[in-house]
């Protein structure tokens, strides 16, 4: 019986931590489900670094409605685990324009299947990637750089693609 009770023990907390893990991968658009409304439209700039697709946390540098100065945020899983005043002049500066959501029909998850294509295109094992979506004016169209690594954490190359359509605009 105490066999039995440890084995139960340990699915179950082996579910814990599964359930865990899931909720800590989540793509970018639902990452920006979990930022305050008072940023959701004013986001600059969403990265993230070791996704497999999804990494374990994204950044946002975005302002609040009403607010000139930007804002860090960290989402990690269902929470906000980090907020700080940006330091990201380039992006402040470069990015006077939130990023359009509505126009943004590529997810990261499908971003991550154009860059398998690409690294298979070049004979290559793609292992995880780095995400930045950015858009770099009111007029123009979001645009997803994802740089692509090897299992060895060797460079693939980097792939730039529109946002709205999956459209490869250039590659590296």
């Amino acid at each position: 019986m105490i066999v039995k009770t440890r084995h139960l023990l340990t699915v179950i907390a082996f579910c814990f931590v599964l359930a865990a893990s899931a909720q800590a991968q989540r793509t970018a658009l639902d990452a920006v489900q979990i930022l305050p409304a008072a940023y959701r439209e004013g986001v600059l700039k969403i990265s993230a670094d070791n996704g497999v697709p999804n990494p374990q946390r994204w950044y946002f540098i975005a302002r609040k409605t009403g607010v000139q100065r930007a804002e860090s945020l960290t989402v990690q899983g269902q929470e906000i685990v980090g907020e700080k005043r940006s330091l990201d002049l380039r992006t402040i500066i470069e990015n006077p324009s939130p990023i359009d959501f509505s126009r943004v029909k590529i997810n990261s998850n499908a971003a991550w299947d154009i860059a398998m294509k690409y690294a298979s295109d070049k004979g290559r094992k793609l292992a995880s990637v780095s995400y930045v979506l950015q858009q770099k004016g009111a007029s123009s169209a979001p645009l997803w750089s994802v740089w692509c690594y090897d299992p060895a954490g060797g460079s693939i190359g980097l792939v730039t693609l529109m946002a709205t359509s999956g459209e490869i605009v250039s590659s590296e």
